[in-house]
């Protein structure tokens, strides 16, 4: 995220760190003591008034477990927007530049998402309204909650997330109850048994209140699925990255893990990355999401007795014992590192057959 639009407000970190503090039921003076910092410095650091240091940005990120660069680099942004306000606004190649910058404006416009006419304003028009709102604000939220390097996909993520959004506010379902959705984890469960049975899902999602799309992933992306509006007319987004049904229903059943345990945050998820990336609660999400398709013990323990052998008819015979299908047992063994990636890969059926009319389908061949 290195540029940003003239006409755009400027989202001051301390906006950021505000946010957070307030999410964990803080007071800024308990970030002060944290911090071992005065009172008065951390409110400027929230008003805007005193710049983020590199000490600062090493003091914030053990703070709230994120990366120093993304304190820093949130600094410039709001700064260079500062600067920038105090200018004058030029338009044209300049703002086409920024957009192409900050956006994936041509995956954007293949998909049909946005459209662009000759003039920069047409162009930007376009963008304001698929976002329906300030671009800045939106880059900066995703941003911090994602660990990954590279302010090429920050932009990408916003834009995969509100198309998310898009495509998951059309659909109309009743109120959620977080009660009934643990009540339905059996029934959920019992879809795993046959490929065909994920067709299903979406419906009995749609019917516990919990709005379901796929939006295919963006280049420069890896993005599983998301986690939207957790309180109120939940939204699961997936990827189907990896088409798998081993993967489509360990991210399906992370984001409903997320969803039981009431965590009250946006989760874009990328279930694949290296442990020391996850916070708590996606780690905690996870183990769940493993112990509903099978229990840990189990497959340990069978594990240990089949090991190092691991044939088909194995998997199988402990796949129809637990009530899943093949794929799910097999996609264990992988994650535990019992077999490697190409071992029976036969079983790891498509997921996408059974979901197209769930499916953002628009421009997604040319992309």
């Amino acid at each position: 995220m290195h540029t940003t639009f003239p006409s755009a407000r400027a989202v001051a970190p301390g906006e950021i760190i505000a946010l957070e503090i307030e999410e964990r039921g803080w007071l800024q003076r308990d970030l002060a003591q944290i911090m071992q910092r005065p009172p008065q410095a951390i409110s400027e650091i929230i008003r805007g008034v005193k710049q983020i240091t590199t000490e600062t940005a090493i003091e914030l990120a053990e703070v709230f477990g994120t990366s120093p660069e993304l304190w820093l680099n949130l600094e410039a942004v709001y700064r260079l927007q500062l600067a920038r306000q105090r200018t004058d606004d030029t338009r044209g190649i300049a703002t086409r530049s920024q957009l192409y910058s900050v956006l994936p404006i041509p995956d954007m416009l293949r998909r049909g998402w946005i459209q662009g006419g000759n003039a920069s304003d047409d162009l930007e028009s376009s963008v304001e309204e698929f976002f329906g709102g300030s671009l800045t604000e939106k880059v900066a939220a995703v941003s911090f909650r994602q660990r990954a390097e590279g302010a090429s996909e920050h932009g990408a993520q916003v834009a995969w997330v509100q198309r998310v959004r898009q495509l998951g506010e059309r659909q109309h379902v009743p109120a959620f109850d977080r009660a009934r959705l643990r009540e339905a984890i059996p029934q959920i469960r019992q879809l795993m048994q046959h490929t065909e049975q994920i067709s299903a899902v979406p419906s009995l999602l749609n019917n516990l209140g919990i709005r379901f799309v796929v939006v295919p992933q963006l280049p420069r992306t890896s993005i599983d699925g998301v986690l939207c509006n957790p309180g109120d007319a939940p939204l699961i987004g997936m990827t189907l990255r990896f088409d798998r049904i081993d993967s489509f229903w360990f991210t399906l059943m992370h984001e409903i893990a997320h969803l039981a345990l009431d965590h009250q945050t946006l989760h874009l998820d990328n279930l694949y990355a290296e442990d020391d990336v996850r916070d708590a609660q996606e780690t905690e999400a996870n183990a769940l999401a493993r112990s509903w398709i099978i229990q840990p013990t189990a497959l340990h323990s069978w594990a240990a007795h089949t090991r190092p052998y691991f044939a088909r008819q194995a998997i199988a015979a402990f796949a129809a014992q637990h009530h899943v299908h093949p794929a799910l047992v097999l996609g264990q063994l992988m994650f535990e590192k019992y077999v490697g990636y190409k071992h029976l890969r036969v079983l790891l059926e498509k997921a996408s057959p059974q979901l197209n009319p769930w499916m953002d389908m628009v421009g997604t061949a040319a992309s």
